[in-house]
């Protein structure tokens, strides 16, 4: 089961880093999978640090994260759209840079944010 994970999270790699990106179709994969069976605690924080990644990088790129939270959110579970809008809330109180270091100094922070309470939840259980 670990394979298929593995090779799926492959893929999600393979389409972030394509020029033809489509966000709400990777957005949607990212929810998707933390929900599924073959996702252990590990691999949903993993998912959650990647859609933080992919969700404040749109937001330092300047693309409007409610119209991305719009397009997505049908078909979604009740608790991935919390996660969702709860990401997308935190992204966009933080300020948009200019400079490619303070673009990455608030991107790895927002990303360290998620893992560390991702981590901490699952540890809590």
């Amino acid at each position: 089961m670990l394979v298929c994970v593995t090779s799926f999270s492959q893929f999600l790699f393979n389409i972030s880093n394509s020029k033809s990106k489509n966000i709400k179709f990777k957005i949607l994969l990212l929810l998707l999978l933390s929900s599924s069976a073959f996702a252990n605690e590990a691999d949903e924080c993993k998912i959650v640090e990647e859609t933080a990644d992919m969700i404040i990088q749109m937001r330092q790129g300047g693309i409007d994260l409610k119209k991305v939270f719009d397009d997505t959110k049908d078909g979604l579970m009740e608790h991935q759209v919390q996660l969702l809008e709860d990401m997308i809330a935190d992204a966009l109180s933080k300020p948009v840079y200019v400079t490619m270091l303070g673009q990455q100094k608030v991107i790895n922070e927002f990303v360290t944010g998620w893992k560390k309470s991702c981590l901490k939840s699952n540890n809590g259980k």
